[in-house]
């Protein structure tokens, strides 16, 4: 038996790989026992919710989705993408059941990958906690290929994460509010599972360890109140969050973030974009400094092609003063430099 991203594959190593379908061809994707020991549908309801068909085989799925993926961290990170893709159509729609079922339905997702991905083994095969998960240099041990697949962790670049979290940071401002509290715990896991993953000897990430963890329990703060009171005023505790986050995001997942903007300000549902626009104008007043002027330029074009997008007047003259700030931020950095260069002279 082998262990995947959806569990233990009772089928053995030809999965998907039967050119005339045998076996493979008559078993159900969601309806059938084929992975672990329930159906996929019963194991991910709001996932299985969304599928249309739902009538799919094993091969077909496995060739379109999977097909050629191995089995180490990486392989698996990208498989959760193509996944967590297949739904933001529905985290962004209009109607509110499908962001509920959506958002459902990532989280269901994030917490089987974080099961099996995160909590198993580190790339020298150790169950539980070691110091290998935190020490492996992946510059020496680049293709792992004297390693066994399955224990071979994802690095953190492969979650994508400036990418997700503009994708359900909106959602966190979202007038339901199952909606706002199931996306501030995606937003909690995705971090949570970063912060386990190896990072390479001698490399930094751009983020200060005890700062993030700290960041990291205010979130989950959050998340507890929000579980135990729904009546706080929601700009609070989206205001948390995006505090939050800023912290928790590394430089490059920051640019990733305010690159793809875009789709978060132009959200179809008007709190949300609002949330959005706030969002990226805290990440521009907190760590605009970081930004180089690559990343001016690209963020820059982010902000206009929204402003150029939205329907809403007010929307779009938010959007056009969260790019006046970027500038005067780069400006006034300009000139401290410039004058730090005089003195020193």
């Amino acid at each position: 038996m082998r262990e995947g991203f959806y569990g233990t594959k009772e089928l053995g190593g030809n999965i998907g790989k039967n050119e005339e379908g045998g076996i493979l061809g008559m078993v159900s994707f969601w309806k059938d026992t084929w992975c672990g020991d329930t159906p996929l549908c019963a194991s991910f309801p709001s996932f299985f919710a969304l599928v249309d068909p739902k009538k799919a085989w094993v091969k077909d799925v496995w060739n379109g989705t999977m097909g050629g993926g191995g089995e180490d961290g990486r392989s698996r990170a990208e498989q959760l993408l193509h996944i967590l893709r297949q739904i933001d159509q529905y985290v962004s729609s209009p109607l509110e059941y499908q962001r509920k079922r959506s958002c459902l339905a990532v989280y269901e997702m994030l917490l089987k990958f974080k099961s099996v991905c995160v909590s198993g083994y580190c790339a020298l095969g150790c169950h539980g906690s070691c110091t290998h998960s935190k020490h492996i240099d992946r510059t020496v041990h680049g293709n792992f290929s004297n390693l066994p697949s399955a224990f071979v962790l994802p690095s953190r670049d492969s979650l994508c994460l400036g990418n997700r979290v503009i994708m359900y940071l909106p959602r966190c401002a979202d007038t339901n509010s199952e909606v706002r509290k199931i996306s501030a715990q995606i937003l909690d896991l995705f971090f949570s599972i970063s912060l386990s993953l190896p990072r390479p000897v001698g490399s930094s990430f751009g983020v200060d360890i005890e700062l993030s963890y700290s960041a990291l329990s205010s979130l989950e703060d959050v998340i507890a109140i929000l579980r135990s009171d729904a009546s706080i005023d929601p700009s609070e505790v989206f205001n948390r969050v995006v505090s939050s986050v800023c912290v928790l995001l590394t430089k490059d997942e920051l640019v990733a973030a305010l690159h793809y903007c875009t789709g978060a300000i132009c959200d179809k549902i008007k709190q949300s974009a609002e949330g959005a626009i706030q969002a990226v104008t805290d990440f521009v007043m907190k760590r605009g400094h970081e930004l180089n002027e690559m990343d001016v330029s690209r963020t820059t074009q982010s902000l206009l092609s929204a402003a150029a997008h939205v329907t809403e007047k007010y929307l779009r003259q938010e959007t056009l003063a969260a790019q006046g700030i970027l500038s005067q931020r780069i400006y006034l950095d300009y000139v401290v430099a410039g004058q730090c260069r005089m003195h020193s002279m």
